[in-house]
């Protein structure tokens, strides 16, 4: 099957990435799942900034409602 998918290209690139562009969005061929496996769509991600990792560490809770 055929995906979309962000591919790393070079590794250690300067940043600002916007500039250096090390990642690549590209359509690649992706066997299906094996047996044991399964095929999850991630519909969305973000960035944990350093305030938010430093609570977790605590043991604070730091989810949204």
């Amino acid at each position: 099957m055929k995906i979309e998918a962000a591919v790393l290209r070079r590794r250690g690139a300067a940043y600002p990435y916007a500039k250096s562009r090390p990642l690549a969005i590209e359509t690649i061929d992706l066997d299906p799942p094996g047996r044991g496996e399964a095929l999850v769509r991630i519909a969305a991600a973000g960035r944990t900034g350093p305030a938010r990792c430093w609570a977790a560490r605590q043991g604070w809770a730091t989810g949204t409602a």
